[in-house]
């Protein structure tokens, strides 16, 4: 097998890996409040049979999707890999939400057949302890400066404009931009240093919005648990510390591997399919051990983060709001002045698409990943 045909499969693999890898945990990380992206009161012995029971058809759906994914992929992969990546990662998540949408909306029929509010003694809870705006928040509340991840971002995305213009007087009238799975460079751009600066935008651009939003974390809304407010509570604040490692961590890759392709441009380091494929696939893999190890151990919004002292039963359980989630995933709530909430799905934090600044960042956001190619494309000889 030639070097370009095992990278193209290497590829292949790690991709469909992480995917069905990080598709297969979902439900270990789902708070027990909201499975599958449905809002339950105190789970009941019938409630908790129906969420397990959802479980199980999820992983068997997951499983029909993988197949499907993988059988496709393999026989695109023999005449056309390129397609056959693309398919992994559109097709692969498109299945994947196939299997996580029929299961939602099976239990959330389930939860309307049985009833399951109805009677409840519904509530709502909120911390009114005053938090620091902006730095790093501790498992206890504390704030301080950026941690050790944020600074290692910022490091390496100032190593990077520093060599993008000090090696300029040594780059070639034409700059490669683009290289191929064997190594060689199949697209290029005329020199200049508006050029050159543009290529490092996109990393460095990527890389201070997500240490922003590492700082900015601390002051996103809390959904605090009203059965239990205080244990909750600690459980969000290590939910925020760790996303903010998360976050972090994201930066790194980012920041690493626009130092990678900038080594490559500026003629540091000589591009060879190992070399990408290491290039390319190390950090990310690293990443996704790193986020699928602190998701385990904390679980979505803290869930799974072991507090000492339990509240006395307070008799609440949260209100049904399934209606301001679509598909349990996407959140929008015109009334609600926070732009950021925690997840029903996954790890992390969503955009409340109901406030007007959601529309503004992601149009920003698409900008970014859309013309700034188009525009180093365009000082392409």
């Amino acid at each position: 097998m030639s070097p370009a045909a095992a990278w193209t499969w290497a590829s292949l693999a790690i991709t469909y890996g992480i995917i069905f890898g990080t598709l297969a945990l979902t439900p270990v990380i789902m708070p027990s409040g909201t499975p599958f992206g449905v809002r339950i009161p105190m789970p009941t012995p019938a409630i908790q049979q129906a969420v397990a029971q959802a479980r199980r058809r999820f992983w068997v759906r997951l499983a029909a999707a993988g197949a499907a994914t993988g059988l496709i992929a393999v026989l695109l992969g023999a005449e056309r890999p390129a397609l056959a990546l693309e398919w992994i990662a559109l097709g692969g998540l498109g299945l994947g939400f196939w299997a996580y949408y029929g299961v939602h909306r099976a239990l959330k029929a389930t939860k309307a057949a049985q009833r399951w509010y109805h009677g409840q003694p519904t509530g709502s809870a909120a911390s009114l302890a005053p938090r620091e705006t902006g730095g790093t928040a501790g498992p206890k509340g504390r704030v301080g400066g950026p941690d050790g991840f944020q600074l290692v971002a910022l490091v390496m995305i100032v190593a990077l404009v520093a060599l993008m213009l000090l090696r300029y007087p040594l780059l070639p009238s034409r700059i490669p931009i683009h290289f191929g799975i064997s190594g060689q460079p199949n697209g290029f751009m005329t020199k200049s240093y508006g050029a050159v600066l543009l290529v490092a935008a996109t990393p460095a651009a990527l890389t201070l919005g997500l240490l922003a939003l590492a700082r900015w974390l601390p002051r996103a809304q809390r959904r605090l648990d009203p059965a239990q407010p205080h244990t909750s509570e600690i459980q969000q604040e290590v939910f925020v510390h760790r996303s903010q490692i998360v976050l972090g961590l994201s930066a790194d890759l980012v920041a690493t591997q626009g130092l990678f392709t900038s080594l490559i441009i500026e003629g540091v380091l000589h591009p060879s399919p190992v070399l990408l494929l290491t290039s390319a696939w190390v950090p990310m893999l690293a990443l996704v051990a790193a986020v699928v190890a602190i998701a385990l151990q904390t679980g979505q919004g803290g869930s799974r983060v072991a507090v000492a002292e339990q509240d006395p039963p307070t008799g609440l359980v949260a209100r049904d709001d399934d209606r301001y989630w679509r598909a349990g995933a996407l959140y929008i709530n015109r009334d609600d002045p926070a732009l950021l909430v925690p997840k029903r799905v996954g790890f992390g934090y969503t955009i409340n698409l109901g406030h007007p600044v959601s529309w503004v960042l992601l149009a920003a956001i698409v900008a970014l990943l859309v013309l700034a190619p188009m525009l180093i494309r365009g000082h392409a000889p």
